[in-house]
């Protein structure tokens, strides 16, 4: 079942639609990225790990879902279909790599068929999380990432496709889902574009914050403004995305500008 690794690097050979996520609403999904999957997955570890740090960098949760089965009674068709070639837990091959970008707290959600949502409460847990939209990466770009992100759109989550963070057997293959998910799924996104979506972001947040705190005064707004501010500059994003917004010079605010960037 694991075989050679095909990547795409960019996101434009298929883009159709662009947004970029809301960090406040987002998850990502680090598919599969198992010992099973090395031949695969190692090839894209790099930009997987990119993908991890540029999410927590803006509070982004990460979670990784592992592919294991316990006894063939899970198998299901797959066992027909890959000639019962699967990942036995408890094995090293079950394991999550180790090279991944993971930290304690990560949540790892365990699944025995393509969607990470089919029997795994994942749905659930988005929704308590307050989610609306889904990032995801790993392995297979066709199988598990491709089905769990139609999954992912149908129940109602906005979804965002990385083209250099998932990988697959072949070109042909990772390039075709590419296709279909720009077509009716996901936003493409690889890890410049999600990098500086991302700042975008960040900085559109402080720029709605400030604009409101001349007329606000509220401590919350306050902490949850300089939270977006500290973000931008800790962790090197573009400031003067904010400084040359429109609405900063707005009356009002260009007192409140002095004040932060002094």
């Amino acid at each position: 079942m694991a075989m050679k690794s095909a990547t795409c690097s960019s996101y434009e050979k298929f883009e159709i639609r662009k947004r970029n996520p809301n960090p406040k609403i987002s998850v990502l999904l680090v598919i599969d990225m198992q010992n099973y999957f090395s031949s695969i997955g190692k090839p894209i570890l790099s930009a997987i790990n990119t993908t991890i740090d540029l999410c927590r960098r803006s509070s982004i949760p990460v979670l990784f879902t592992r592919h294991r089965h316990k006894s063939p009674s899970d198998y299901g068709v797959l066992g027909e279909w890959w000639n019962n070639d699967l990942i036995l837990d408890g094995t090293p091959e079950a394991e999550l790599m180790p090279e991944l970008g993971r930290k304690p707290g990560d949540g790892v959600v365990e699944k025995n068929t393509y969607s990470a949502f089919r029997g795994t409460g994942l749905e659930e847990r988005l929704r308590e999380m307050g989610v609306e939209e889904v990032i995801v990466t790993g392995v297979m770009t066709n199988l598990c990432c491709e089905t769990t992100t139609r999954e992912a759109f149908v129940r109602g989550f906005r979804v965002f496709f990385s083209t250099d963070a998932t990988a697959t057997a072949s070109a042909e293959l990772h390039e075709a889902t590419l296709k279909n998910m720009a077509y009716g799924f996901a936003y493409l996104v690889d890890c410049e574009r999600l990098r500086d979506g991302l700042s975008k972001s960040a900085a559109a947040n402080v720029c709605h914050f400030r604009s409101d705190l001349h007329m606000r005064h509220n401590t919350r707004d306050i902490i949850q403004f300089l939270e977006y501010l500290t973000l931008v500059l800790i962790h090197n994003y573009d400031v003067t995305l904010i400084l040359e917004t429109p609405s900063l010079l707005a009356e009002g605010s260009s007192g409140a500008k002095r004040d932060v960037f002094k």
